[in-house]
């Protein structure tokens, strides 16, 4: 295990990390990170929506408007908050290269004005259906611009005002933007949205596949054993994450039921109990534990345990670089659990998530019933605690010899 933890670390993570720093996947991630706030919002109206609908069926009190103008407008936010990120990353002014992002963006949804001065669009592409094509257009109007205004590419001159050359700098690559975006929609005739769907459907299809995402989990996983955070992946997973859950959202909407597993709230209600590699129920053992050290730890971090965060007994047992505890760790969170959850949820023992909201750090149980509404999800956790506790019992054991070994070594 030791040697399989240094290959690990030192030949197949180190390249992996590096793609994850790319300037357009570190700018897709941040955005994602900013957008938060928003989705989180939207989310909160969807819960509001969805109970009103339980508890008064025949209302026709309009819930939905308000999940529709937040996370219904996802696409829309998230191209400007990608553009900016994108500008952050060129070290130029990030306000007008988002706002441009929103505009090519927009351009290539290609909206119809001519009924009456009324703006005709599919109103769904600005939400999770658009999703990708914001992205495109965030990522190509950051790049343009950002090498643009970095290399001094725009119209000025000596002597202005700062304030009047940030007006000029965007000029010239916001014009290239934006009419390659109209040449492209209107010209060429090209609908982005439907290429990207077609390209994205088999990856959407192939990670919601056992294998697909037992490998995410097991990824995700894995590289905390060496100290690296799965969340350095985030920048390739979230726009799959979020585009599904989207979908499942939109079909939830129709009445129709959900059709994604691999999303983000799987993840966070399911499969990491207690946080990465499943150690809530490593946790309440260690409170049992005749070692003082491990009893005292338990204690210190059953608290962000219970919210999903398992960085105190990640780096303080230690699991990470400790063959013997991350042998457990691997198997519940990265085989155990997803295998559990994609069974339950391919068979429709329990409802695949539809919230869109991204709550990683509340009490185990309750975001999962956040995400599905579905009781059925708590008996899961349930479940899994228990499984968890059987794996990790035996290796926690082994580990507890060494520690009061040590323990007594100290005291003489």
């Amino acid at each position: 295990m030791e040697k399989l933890m240094n290959w690990f670390s030192e030949k197949l993570a180190p390249p992996l990390v590096k793609v994850t720093q790319l300037r357009m996947i570190a700018a897709i991630l941040t955005g994602f990170l900013k957008v938060m706030p928003f989705l989180l919002v939207g989310a909160m109206f969807q819960i509001v929506a969805d109970l009103a609908q339980t508890l008064t069926p025949k209302s026709t009190i309009p819930w939905a408007v308000m999940t529709n103008l937040t996370f219904g407008l996802l696409g829309l936010v998230l191209a400007y908050t990608i553009g900016a990120a994108m500008a952050d990353r060129h070290k130029v002014n990030p306000l007008p290269v988002g706002l441009l992002s929103m505009t090519v963006f927009l351009i290539l949804t290609k909206p119809d004005f001519s009924n009456g001065g009324f703006l005709v669009s599919n109103f769904s592409l600005l939400g999770a259906t658009g999703l990708f094509v914001a992205i495109v257009a965030a990522l190509f109007t950051g790049e343009v611009m950002g090498q643009f205004m970095k290399r001094g590419w725009t119209i000025g001159g000596k002597g202005l005002p700062d304030f009047v050359a940030e007006w000029f700098a965007p000029l010239v690559p916001g014009v290239i933007v934006v009419l390659v975006a109209w040449l492209v929609a209107y010209i060429a005739n090209v609908n982005l949205h439907t290429i990207l769907a077609v390209l994205i459907a088999p990856v959407l299809k192939a990670t919601d596949s056992y294998i697909g995402f037992l490998l995410i989990c097991l990824l995700l996983t894995a590289v905390f054993t060496i100290g690296i955070n799965g969340a350095v992946f985030f920048g390739v997973l979230f726009p799959l994450w979020m585009a599904a859950v989207g979908e499942n959202a939109g079909l939830m909407a129709q009445g129709l039921a959900p059709v994604h597993i691999n999303t983000i709230q799987t993840l966070i209600g399911w499969v990491v109990i207690g946080g990465t590699g499943a150690p809530l129920a490593l946790c309440l053992l260690m409170m049992f534990s005749k070692s003082k050290t491990i009893k005292a730890l338990s204690r210190a971090a059953i608290a962000p345990t219970l919210m999903n965060i398992s960085e105190p007994l990640v780096f303080g047992l230690p699991i990470a670089f400790n063959p013997i505890l991350a042998i457990p760790f691997i198997i519940n969170g990265g085989l155990l659990n997803p295998t559990l959850v994609w069974l339950a949820m391919h068979f429709d023992l329990v409802t695949k998530p539809f919230n869109p909201a991204v709550i990683p750090w509340l009490p185990v149980g309750i975001t999962g019933f956040i995400f599905n509404q579905d009781w059925r999800g708590i008996v899961l956790v349930i479940i899994e605690i228990i499984l968890n506790g059987l794996i990790w019992y035996p290796f926690l054991k082994a580990y507890e010899k060494i520690m009061i070994a040590r323990e007594q070594a100290e005291a003489a």
